[in-house]
């Protein structure tokens, strides 16, 4: 007689049986501990209708194990009302209750807009703290029908669902008539294509009779939960090569031992084949990563691993990247790594050229923050620029030729600019800088045994009281690596006093020969001047920041034309790169049953902005178009019936008849809305849209952000 039994259930069936009490979990289970993050991934695998682990459950009777309720549930009526217990898929199942239900510390959105233009869903899905949300009013009709999001506690945790959730933010609209009509028919689209999955999203579901032995049951539970990690992009790829008789963990086992250099710094096998799919496919996506056959990996794994330990050797022999917990960015290693494979071809002086360009891009990348944005589109197009530079002689990447940096911004630089913060300990001390305590070259080995971190010069207590903003005092030009025995030293002491003491113990010579190895002016360090000291180290490293470029770095960021880089890394390009079937096309599909008026009206547009500058072209997107300025996209276009609905860049300035856009990130402020109607005053628009350019193209002198989504879900800024 079988134990168990198998049946596909509904998540909103499962998610009501969380909330009424019928599943529920056995006590030994461990606390729920998925980040909001890991939940946002879950939520997109299921709208794109991906497999996302089956379940399984013990049917109860209400004896053998106690048990409670998942978290953010209401409490069981008594330790024998659940009807099935969750052995396997506790995780999951927690975070999606607590994101469809309102529970827990975070809440979760979709926003339609998104879903609707770019069906981008990695953009659409987020989250915030309750704290943000109570704070930004995220929770009220009236801001969610402006920001057109939707919280996801709609869909399954309130009465009458998305309809009646989109009935409440249609009275709160502005919009009547045709064009009230029009959100509406564009809301039941996305309700069709992304929120209908959803709902009829299935879990395979092993359910294990009540009379399975207990003994049986926690055997299961300890094999399933010996690893306690997420099945990752490498473990799926592990299975599925297994299945080709290659075992990716063996080769992993083997590039540990031959590259100890991998373990050092704590790499995800993930980038290995991020670096396999660059060589082979000149991509990183995650899905095309995925999609790497068993021979592709096979093929081009050993290469991979080489360059990417030798990669890492170069980091750390000679760029001051000496951890793991000073890499500024890993995706960055990727295209590194992928150059190496090229650099084992060359010989003689061109290996030492070609090693100094390296890390003239290496810098150029971290203090143009680069990878701030799209970084997996960009890695992809700094390894194609590095080959065309390196190997072929050609043109700089544009890293290089965009670099502009200020001593200032040395000065806001903290440890929450992570990037920027890791970037500026390694060039202070990439010249070989020396240990405090014994005046020792810092190395890998030496920081592991000598438990050295990057601590405060002048001390946090000795500055109390002294009226120095919390930011300046934890503000990177304050701080260097220090061994743990001399930040004891040091305590709350006056920089004059323990730099004396220091003098003491290892003579004056030694101590300026210590300090000028990490950038540090022996003499203002001395004075006690914290403002001194500040200002003369923020000279000092930008000056050997222009050592490392081996160029004079401006200080005010120049135009660059040569690329577009703010759009999403998914489908950005510049117009040499765009399918040139959907630039300057005209759109009959849209105006086929507009008003002929409205095609006039798009007709004398592009003519008139196209008399401003010739270089301005237009790409269609799936209900709009996109126009562009000879550098950035400015201009959004969608044609109705009732004319033309503009959404145009004006860098947040007051402009008459244009409506500010109020988005959750940084970049919705830079924007706004206004109609071309039948009988509006065409002159006016163009005098808007003239406008909108001179904006765009001062931003860009100024190194302005200029991208709609300037900041998205904490990893893009534009």
């Amino acid at each position: 007689m079988s134990h168990f039994e198998t049946n596909p259930k509904a998540l909103k069936d499962l998610l009501s049986q969380i909330n009424m009490g019928e599943l529920a979990l056995p006590n030994f289970q461990r606390d729920f501990v998925w980040d909001p993050g890991a939940t946002e991934e879950l939520i997109e695998s299921i709208m794109r209708k991906y497999p996302a682990g089956s379940l399984l459950f013990l049917k109860h009777d209400g004896t053998g194990f106690d048990v409670r309720e998942f978290e953010g549930a209401p409490k069981l009526s008594s330790k024998s009302s659940a009807s099935y217990l969750v052995l396997d898929g506790q995780q999951r199942m927690t975070s999606l209750y607590q994101a469809f239900f309102g529970k827990g510390d975070h809440r979760f959105f979709l926003d339609l807009k998104v879903l609707g233009d770019s069906e981008d869903i990695e953009e659409a899905v987020w989250h915030e703290t309750t704290v943000r949300c109570e704070r930004q009013k995220l929770s009220t009709i009236a801001v969610q029908a402006e920001r057109l999001i939707c919280p996801l506690e709609v869909l399954m945790g309130r009465k009458g669902g998305f309809h009646a959730w989109v009935d409440e933010i249609m009275e709160q609209r502005t919009e009547k008539g045709e064009e009230a009509r029009e959100i509406r028919n564009e809301l039941r689209e996305v309700h069709e294509k992304w929120i209908v999955p959803i709902l009829d999203y299935h879990f395979p579901v092993i359910t294990l009779a009540s009379s399975t032995p207990l003994s049986a049951v926690c055997k299961m539970f300890e094999t399933l939960n010996r690893r306690g990690v997420k099945l990752g992009p490498f473990e799926l790829l592990m299975a599925r090569a297994f299945a080709s008789q290659v075992s990716l963990r063996d080769l992993w086992d083997k590039a540990l031992v031959d590259y100890p250099v991998l373990e050092d710094y704590k790499i995800d096998p993930y980038y290995l084949l991020q670096v396999v799919s660059l060589l082979k496919a000149h991509t990183i996506k995650r899905a095309d990563v995925l999609n790497l056959s068993a021979s592709i990996i096979t093929d081009n794994w050993e290469k991979s691993v080489h360059g990417l330990g030798r990669s890492l050797e170069f980091l750390r022999k000679e760029l001051g990247i000496l951890s793991a917990e000073l890499i500024p960015y890993n995706t960055m290693l990727v295209p590194l790594a992928a150059m190496w494979t090229e650099l084992e071809e060359m010989k003689g002086p061109q290996v030492g050229a070609s090693r100094e360009k390296l890390s003239q891009w290496f810098w150029a990348s971290v203090f143009s923050q680069a990878y701030e944005k799209g970084p997996s589109s960009r890695a992809v197009s700094d390894y194609k620029e590095l080959v065309t530079w390196i190997v072929e002689n050609g043109l700089e990447p544009r890293a290089l030729r965009g670099i502009s940096f200020s001593p200032a911004m040395f000065f806001e630089v903290t440890p929450k600019q992570r990037a920027l913060y890791r970037g500026t300990i390694a060039l202070a001390i990439s010249s070989g800088a020396l240990d405090f305590h014994k005046a020792e070259k810092l190395t890998f080995d030496y920081l592991e045994s000598n438990k050295v971190d990057d601590h405060h010069l002048f001390p946090q207590n000795f500055l109390k009281g002294k009226k120095v903003p919390e930011a300046r005092v934890n503000c990177v030009l304050n701080r260097t690596l220090i061994d743990k025995v001399t930040n004891i030293r040091i305590s709350d002491k006056a920089p004059s006093k323990y730099v004396n003491e220091m003098v003491k113990d290892l003579g004056e010579d030694k101590v300026k020969k210590i300090f000028s190895s990490h950038v540090i002016s022996f003499e203002s360090l001395k004075k006690d001047d914290f403002e001194e000291f500040l200002a003369v180290r923020s000279k000092e490293l930008f000056g050997e920041l222009q050592k490392k470029l081996n160029r004079s770095v401006p200080e005010t960021a120049p135009v660059i034309e040569e690329e577009d880089d703010t759009f999403d890394e998914e489908d950005s390009s510049p117009r040499d790169r765009v399918d040139q079937s959907l630039v300057n096309v005209h759109p009959e599909k849209f105006l086929e049953d507009q008003p002929k008026w409205v095609d006039q009206h798009f007709q004398k547009l592009t003519k008139e902005l196209q008399s401003i500058n010739p270089e301005i072209w237009w790409k269609l997107k799936k209900r709009s178009l996109s126009f562009f300025s000879p550098s950035k996209h400015f201009l959004t276009v969608r044609i109705s019936k009732n004319g033309l609905r503009m959404t145009a860049f004006t860098r947040g300035k007051s402009i008459p008849g244009v409506e500010p856009i109020i988005q959750k990130d940084r970049g919705g402020e830079l924007w706004g809305r206004f109609s071309l109607g039948k009988e509006d005053d065409f002159k006016k628009v163009m005098d808007t849209l003239r406008f909108s350019l001179t904006q765009m193209e001062e931003a860009l002198r100024a190194g302005e952000a200029t991208a709609w989504w300037a900041k998205s879900r904490d990893k893009k800024v534009a």
